[in-house]
């Protein structure tokens, strides 16, 4: 199926036809198959990519050679901006959960962008602001001393970093995320299952009432 990218720039990412169509017009569409590696942690940015259909997970490799979840990321998230703006390694590696579309920006046409376009610098700005508060929160919940507690708000927090109510992650993915064993989690998600919170599958976790998984959230 043919994705209308313009329409998914503006009702998925916010953006305004001008800001569309110049990223438009400054970028190409790649599509990636599911299981593909789209940057190595401590490489300089290639692309700055912008995620119109599919979800992509972020790995961090520690110094004990262990892979880590870092996050989530899917459609409306824009990718790599922080490289760009900090001139910095990425400091974990995309990787595709499934076949993932991205229109797909290079440097140069970024870095002009950078220094014409406002919108696009507010918009980034934006998209910087809200991965910090949603990804400071998985940190601060990873503190949370009742086990369930901690995965019900980690659930809340993934949600509102991909706006799905069906979260693309497995159950030893959530326990990598939150640094426990995949058996405490199993029985933290059974709590959830039993107050009809959340139904867990192959492969995801289906949020059932967000209600219920908000209540503890912070204000």
């Amino acid at each position: 199926m043919k994705l209308n990218v313009q329409e998914i720039l503006k009702s998925e990412f916010g953006y305004s036809d001008s800001l569309s169509n110049a990223l438009i017009n400054h970028g190409k569409i790649r599509t990636y198959a599911k299981g593909v590696r789209l940057g190595l942690q401590g490489e300089m940015h290639r692309q700055m990519m912008f995620i119109l259909s599919g979800n992509l997970m972020l790995i961090r490799d520690n110094p004990d050679a262990t892979e880590q979840l870092a996050g989530i990321l899917s459609v409306g998230s824009p990718v790599n901006e922080a490289c760009f703006y900090h001139e910095q390694p990425f400091n974990t590696h995309p990787y595709t959960l499934s076949e993932v579309t991205c229109l797909c920006l290079p440097p140069n046409e970024v870095h002009q962008l950078i220094r014409k376009n406002i919108e696009f610098n507010q918009a980034m700005a934006c998209s910087l602001s809200k991965k910090l508060l949603a990804f400071s929160n998985l940190t601060f919940f990873g503190k949370e001393r009742d086990k369930s507690a901690k995965v019900q708000k980690a659930l809340f927090s993934l949600f509102q970093i991909t706006r799905q109510s069906e979260l693309p992650i497995t159950k030893s993915q959530l326990a990598s995320l939150l640094g426990m064993s995949r058996n405490t989690v199993s029985l933290a998600l059974k709590e959830c299952e039993e107050l009809n919170a959340i139904r867990t599958c192959s492969g995801s976790i289906v949020l059932k009432d967000l209600r219920k998984l908000a209540s503890e959230q912070p204000n």
